[in-house]
């Protein structure tokens, strides 16, 4: 037997809500914004008819001219080893690889959100999140999320030069809409949530019960929407741990020739919590294959 729930009095749609198209107004935390499509091709504006969740990957390719737009400098970028035009065949054949295996193994198992951390500091967990984000949204089955997580040492900024500007911290603090932080990079397919201004109680904030809900609603609402979080060392500051546990699974990157093995021991035994989807051997010379870039 079905039993129809209390409706609760209705409520004013926020900022968010309204932005995004929602009309559900449960307590769950908002979505990046979607492009509406007429005859294939891109529209602004959203049909007449009752807004629908997306259920195809063309569906969710974000409407840029809504977000704030940043575009990177070539050399910015090349200097810091983003994959970019100017990018060596092996790196893009490398990130391709990395992609191909992440993918299939987000498909066996119905995932779509992904912590990226690494047992210890400066092994590149940050730029393999980035360049990953890249990678995948060349892929246009998929649209990506990418978000700045580190909120005590935070480095999009320096990384892809772009200026200060507000980001997560200042939607779970200050209440700033989830479409006001988003961040066009120019990239088809791909959006970024900086971190906004360093804070001190960083694993305070990523277990609070508003990034948790918008974690949950971004794991069940679109199937054709990845997440990738990037996090700090999980050795170095409680916040992985902290996080770990709302999101699907755990890619974790260990540089070679510096990341001792006791170190991701430790590292997952802290993130015991969540699934391990694999470990990146980072600033390796050996030569491409699939065994060398990931493992189970």
């Amino acid at each position: 037997m079905w039993f129809r729930r209390r409706q609760r009095p209705k409520r004013e749609l926020t900022q968010d809500e309204a932005y995004l198209g929602r009309t559900d107004v449960e307590d769950s935390a908002p979505l990046p914004p979607v492009s509406y499509y007429v005859n294939d091709v891109p529209n602004t504006t959203p049909p007449n008819a009752e807004p629908t969740v997306p259920t195809g990957p063309m569906e969710l390719r974000v409407q840029y001219r809504h977000l704030k737009k940043f575009e990177p400098e070539r050399r910015q970028l090349a200097r810091n080893l983003v994959i970019g035009a100017g990018a060596s065949s092996g790196v893009y054949s490398a990130y391709n690889y990395l992609r191909t295996q992440i993918i299939h193994r987000l498909q066996e198992n119905g995932w779509n959100t992904v912590a990226i951390t690494s047992p210890t500091r400066a092994s590149g967990n940050t730029l393999t999140a980035i360049n990953l984000a890249i990678s995948i949204a060349r892929n246009y089955n998929y649209t990506v999320l990418l978000v700045e997580l580190d909120l005590v040492n935070p480095s999009f900024r320096q990384v892809l030069g772009f200026e200060e500007r507000q980001g997560i911290v200042d939607h779970l603090l200050h209440d700033v809409p989830v479409s006001e932080i988003m961040l066009d990079l120019g990239i088809d397919g791909l959006v970024v949530i900086p971190a906004g201004p360093p804070v001190t109680n960083s694993s305070e904030l990523l277990s609070s019960p508003k990034m948790t809900r918008l974690v949950e609603e971004l794991k069940l609402r679109y199937k054709h929407l990845i997440v990738l979080f990037d996090l700090p060392s999980v050795l170095s500051i409680d916040d992985a741990m902290a996080f770990s546990p709302f999101v699907d699974c755990a890619l974790l990157v260990v540089e070679e020739g510096e990341t001792r093995v006791n170190d991701v021991r430790r590292a997952v035994e802290y993130l015991r919590s969540t699934k391990i989807l694999g470990v990146v051997l980072n600033r390796s010379n050996q030569a491409v294959n699939d065994d060398k870039i990931m493992s189970r």
